[in-house]
C-alpha cells in the first residue's frame, strides 16, 4: 500500500527543489531579459502564447491525464494514444499554419505575429510525442526524473533566450527559447523513461480514454478563455505596449504560483488518484498540502506587494514603473490561486471533472465580462477586475472540495489561521521598517527582505512551535529515505 506521506514529502521536495532552484535562476534570467527586451517584445510573446496555449489544450485532450488515472493500463492504450496523439498534433500543427496564424495577425494588425505563431505551433509535434513518457513518469511517482527533466529544459531556454536577446533578436530570442525547451525536455522525458510504442492501434481503447479526458478537456478550453481573456482584451483595446506591462505584473505575480501549481499537479494528482477510495487519506493529505502550500506562498505574494515599488525600481528598472500597482493588486489574487490549484488536483483525481467544468465554464463567462469593464480604467483596471470576480469563483470550488471530503469550512480555515497571523506579524515589521526613513532603494528593498523573513520565521519559531516540529519531521522523513536509498 502506498505510503502517501513519504510519498508527499520525496514528492514536494524533489519537485518543490527543482522548482525553487529553477525559479531563481529563472528569475535571475527574467530580469535580465527584462532589460534587453522592450515592453512591446513582451506583448507580441503575450499575444503568440495566447494562441498556442488555447490550441495546446486540443492538441492532447488530457489523455495524459486519463493514462496517469487509468487503473488497468496495458501497452496498447499506450501505443494507440501515441499514434492518435501523433496524427491529432500534425493535423493542428496544418490549421494553426494555414488558418489561425494569418487571422491572427490580421485581427491585431501585427505582421510578426504571424511567423511567430508559425514557428511557436511546431511546439505541438513536438509535445504530442512527449505525451505518453511524461505521463508514465507521472503515473510512476518518479518526482525527480520529471524535475530533472523540468529543470534542465526551462535553464537551457533561458540561457539561450538571454544570449538571442542579447545578440539583438528581439521578441524571437523568446521565440526561440520555447522551442529549444520544448525539444529538450522530450529528450529528456524519453531518456528517463525509454518507452516505444509498437505498431498496435485500438479505437476501442482511444473511447475508452476519451470518455474521461474529454469533460476535463472542455474545461480546460473554458479555462484557458478566461485565462487568456484578459490578454486577448488588453492586446486588442489597449495595445501591445500595455500588454507588455501587464504581462510582466501578471508573470511576477503567478511565477511562483504557477511553479508552485506544476509541484502540486505532479505530487497531489497522481497520489489521489490511487488513494481515490479512501476519504480520510485523501483530506489528510488535502489538509497537508494546504498548509505546506500556504507556508511559502502567502509570505512570498505578501512580501512581493509590499516591496513592489523597490521591487521593480531595483530589478527592472524604471521603464517598467508603470507595474507597481497592478502587481501589488494580482499578488493578492495569487493567494487565492495558489489555493485554488489545490482544489483543482482534489477534484481532478477523485474523477470529478464535472465541478472543474462548471468552474472553469463560470470563470470564462465572468471574468473575460470584467476585464472588458475593467479596461476601461485602463492597466489598473484589469488587475482589480481578478480581485473582484476570483475570490468568489475560489468559493465556489472550495465549496465542492469540502464537500467532496466531508470537511467542515473551520477546519479548513483553522488549517491556515497561523499562517495568516505569521503574515500580518510579517507585514507590521515590514512596514514599521519600511518608515525608518532609508532613502537608498536597494537597501531598503534587501532590508524589507530580511526583516520579512526573520519575522515571519521567528513567528513560528516562538509562537506556533507545532509547524515547526512538522517541518523537522518532514526533514526527518528525507533523511530517512535517503540512508535506505
Amino acid at each position: 500500500m502506498i505510503n502517501v506521506k513519504e510519498k508527499v514529502v520525496s514528492g514536494l521536495f524533489w519537485t518543490g527543489s527543482a522548482n525553487i532552484v529553477e525559479q531563481a535562476i529563472t528569475w535571475i534570467i527574467s530580469i535580465l531579459l527584462a532589460r534587453l527586451l522592450v515592453p512591446s517584445d513582451y506583448g507580441l510573446m503575450a499575444l503568440a502564447n495566447m494562441f498556442i496555449y488555447f490550441v495546446a489544450i486540443l492538441n492532447e485532450l488530457s489523455i495524459g491525464a486519463a493514462i496517469v488515472r487509468k487503473k488497468d493500463l496495458d501497452e496498447t492504450y499506450l501505443s494507440s494514444s501515441f499514434w492518435f496523439l501523433g496524427f491529432l498534433s500534425l493535423l493542428i500543427y496544418a490549421i494553426m499554419y494555414y488558418l489561425v496564424a494569418p487571422i491572427a495577425g490580421s485581427f491585431f494588425n501585427q505582421g510578426k505575429l504571424v511567423q511567430m505563431i508559425r514557428a511557436l505551433g511546431i511546439i505541438f509535434i513536438i509535445s504530442g510525442a512527449t505525451v505518453i513518457p511524461q505521463s508514465l513518469i507521472a503515473r510512476n511517482l518518479e518526482y525527480a526524473k520529471r524535475a530533472k527533466a523540468l529543470f534542465v529544459s526551462r535553464l537551457i531556454m533561458g540561457l539561450v533566450s538571454l544570449q538571442l536577446a542579447y545578440l539583438g533578436f528581439g521578441v524571437w530570442s523568446l521565440v526561440v527559447g520555447a522551442l529549444i525547451k520544448e525539444f529538450s525536455y522530450s529528450v529528456l522525458c524519453f531518456y528517463y523513461h525509454p518507452w516505444r510504442p509498437t505498431w498496435t492501434f485500438s479505437f476501442k481503447r482511444i473511447h475508452d480514454l476519451l470518455s474521461f479526458s474529454i469533460p476535463l478537456t472542455g474545461s480546460k478550453i473554458f479555462g484557458d478563455i478566461y485565462k487568456q481573456s484578459d490578454n486577448f482584451i488588453i492586446g486588442k483595446i489597449l495595445g501591445d505596449k500595455v500588454l507588455g506591462f501587464y504581462h510582466m505584473a501578471f508573470r511576477l505575480s503567478a511565477l511562483p504560483v504557477d511553479r508552485l501549481a506544476v509541484v502540486i499537479d505532479q505530487v497531489n494528482f497522481p497520489i489521489f488518484s490511487r488513494i481515490q477510495d479512501s476519504e480520510t487519506r485523501s483530506r489528510s493529505l488535502f489538509l497537508k498540502t494546504s498548509r505546506y502550500v500556504s507556508l511559502l506562498m502567502f509570505p512570498a505574494l505578501v512580501g512581493m506587494a509590499l516591496t513592489a515599488d523597490d521591487l521593480v525600481g531595483v530589478l527592472l528598472g524604471q521603464k517598467w514603473i508603470s507595474i507597481v500597482l497592478p502587481l501589488r493588486i494580482l499578488c493578492a489574487v495569487g493567494i487565492f490561486r495558489s489555493l485554488n490549484s489545490i482544489i483543482y488536483s482534489l477534484l481532478v483525481g477523485r474523477g470529478r471533472a464535472d465541478v472543474i467544468f462548471k468552474f472553469t465554464l463560470l470563470s470564462s463567462v465572468s471574468l473575460p465580462l470584467a476585464f472588458l469593464i475593467g479596461s476601461q480604467i485602463g492597466l489598473a483596471g484589469v488587475a482589480l477586475a481578478w480581485v473582484a470576480v476570483f475570490p468568489f469563483l475560489f468559493a465556489y470550488m472550495l465549496r465542492f472540495g469540502l464537500k467532496e471530503l466531508n470537511l467542515p469550512l473551520i477546519d479548513y480555515v483553522s488549517n491556515l489561521f497561523p499562517i495568516i497571523k505569521a503574515c500580518f506579524f510579517m507585514v507590521v515589521a515590514v512596514v514599521l521598517f519600511q518608515n525608518l526613513g532609508i532613502d537608498h532603494r536597494t537597501w531598503r528593498f534587501i532590508g524589507s527582505i530580511v526583516v520579512g523573513f526573520l519575522s515571519y520565521t521567528t513567528f513560528f519559531t516562538v509562537m506556533n512551535k507545532e509547524i515547526a516540529v512538522e517541518i523537522k519531521a518532514m526533514i526527518y522523513i528525507l533523511k530517512s529515505r535517503r540512508s535506505q536509498a
